[in-house]
Formats: C-alpha cells, sequence, structure tokens
C-alpha cells in the first residue's frame, strides 16, 4: 500500500489541503446533482434491490454482495449524491450517511426525504480518514468510489474500527494496471470541475495491501477499454450494454484480462474476535 508521504505530486501536499480539495470538487458535484434533480427514477432504485450475481453492472454486483440488509446498519462511506443511499434505505438498512462535503450530505439528506426514505438515516459530516463514528458499531460498509479519494492505511483502520466482529464491507472502486490508460486519459482527458487533483486510480497491489487484515469475499473486475472508449464517444446505452455483456463474458472466460479492466467490486470481513 501506498503511504500518504510516498503518493506522487501533488498528494505529497497536508492532510487539510487534501482534504479541502475534497471539499470543494464535492461543492461542484452537489449543485450538478441538484440541477439534475432530487428523485431518482424507479428503476435506478429498484435494480439495486435483488440484482443477479451475473450481471455485467458493476454497482448491481456490489448490490449482490450486500445481499438482504434487513434491520442492519449500514455506513454508506462516503454518500456523494445519496443515490446509493437512497437504495440502502429501500433494502430496509438503517442508513449512516458519510460525507467530507457539507454539500453532498445536504443533497443526501433532501434526496432520502424526496423518496420518503429519510427515517433510520443517520448524517454524518467528516472525514474518511476520522470518523466520529463508535468502535463496532456498523454491521455493514459500503463504499462506490470513495478509497480513491483517501489515504489507503488510514480509511483500513477506519474500517475495521467500525466494523462489529462479523461484519463485512463491499467497495466498488477504478483501477488501473495498465499502461493503456495513461494513453487513454491523453486521448480523453476529464477536465470537470468535480474531479479532484487528489483523486487516484487504484493498482491491484494497492488493493491487495486495503485488504489485508480482512478476510477476503467475493470479487470481480467490469470494463474493458473498448467499453469505456464507447461511453467516452456517446454511444447510446443500448449499444454499450451489449459490450458490458460481452465484458462479462470474456473476463469469466479469460481471467488474465483481469488487468486491463477498470473497476473492481470487492468484499472484505471481519474476523469474529478480530
Amino acid at each position: 500500500m501506498t503511504p500518504e508521504s510516498d503518493l506522487p505530486g501533488a498528494r505529497r501536499l497536508d492532510r487539510a489541503a487534501w482534504e479541502t480539495a475534497e471539499v470543494d470538487r464535492s461543492a461542484v458535484e452537489a449543485r450538478e446533482v441538484e440541477a439534475a434533480g432530487l428523485l431518482l427514477k424507479e428503476y435506478d432504485v429498484t435494480r439495486y434491490l435483488n440484482p443477479p450475481a451475473d450481471t455485467p453492472y458493476s454497482l448491481e454486483y456490489a448490490f449482490a454482495l450486500l445481499g438482504n440488509l434487513q434491520g442492519l446498519t449500514v455506513l454508506d462511506f462516503g454518500c456523494g449524491g445519496g443515490s446509493s443511499s437512497v437504495a440502502l434505505r429501500a433494502k430496509g438498512a438503517k442508513v449512516v450517511a458519510l460525507d467530507i462535503s457539507p454539500h453532498l450530505l445536504e443533497v443526501t439528506r433532501k434526496r432520502l426525504a424526496a423518496h420518503h426514505l429519510d427515517s433510520d438515516t443517520d448524517y454524518v459530516l467528516a472525514s474518511g480518514h476520522h470518523m466520529p463514528i463508535p468502535d463496532s458499531s456498523v454491521d455493514v460498509v459500503f463504499g462506490a468510489a470513495i478509497l480513491h479519494h483517501l489515504d489507503l492505511p488510514q480509511a483500513a483502520a477506519e474500517v475495521k474500527r467500525v466494523l462489529r466482529p462479523g461484519g463485512f464491507a463491499v467497495f466498488v472502486e477504478p483501477v488501473r494496471d495498465t499502461w493503456l490508460y495513461v494513453l487513454l486519459r491523453r486521448v480523453f482527458p476529464n477536465r470537470s470541475e468535480d474531479i479532484s487533483p487528489f483523486e487516484y486510480p487504484l493498482s491491484s497491489a494497492q488493493l491487495e495491501a486495503f485488504r489485508d487484515g480482512f478476510t477476503s469475499g467475493p470479487r470481480r473486475r467490469f470494463l474493458l477499454p473498448g467499453t469505456v472508449i464507447m461511453g467516452k464517444m456517446g454511444l447510446p446505452e443500448s449499444t454499450i450494454r451489449l459490450s458490458r455483456i460481452f465484458d462479462r463474458a470474456l473476463l469469466r472466460s479469460i481471467r488474465r484480462l483481469d488487468r486491463w479492466a477498470t473497476v473492481e467490486v470487492f468484499q472484505i470481513g471481519l474476523r469474529v474476535g478480530s
């Protein structure tokens, strides 16, 4: 795992600068979410209630790994605009929605209220590096594209601290294990205002180090280069879905293609007695 002091370029700046940049870019994201509307389409909630394990979509697979959440306390680790919190509440979880951005946390609050799912929800304004959440107090930690914003050793320690023994975590994260993605970033640069200078795609080695000390559960990779390029080109969703299904077949039958995939979903757990 790469210590914070060894991170390249701007990420060697102090933690305060890191977290300030995250809050600043999140204000842009919050404005975009509110402008698009707080109410999600029914399909964008129901698709996560009981998705198939062989789905070609990474977030659906993550919710498949979550399983039955009825009555469980789930930390939505980096809740962002609250769409995952809506799905978690719809699955029956008691949600602790945590984000470093006051703007995004307020959007999450409004979104859950708009869906009449704001009961059994706590809102925590805090960094993922230091969470004001009691030890061993949550059954499940869920994170969608959060770890690549954080110092991994500190994040792992906090996840381990707040999980109850026997609890588990599910993460969806961008991964980059080949030179091809450096080239793709040059061809398709992302200049969006809601991209922080401190976020970075993760490598297999970093994810393996993050998982150290946890029990290992299922994991899968998604999205090969062709599908990523199709998305950048704005091709129809029906075409991209077919490409995702083809990716799923290739990645299932040829495991060495995993290193070319761009997203990993994985489950880890905390042993009883840890």
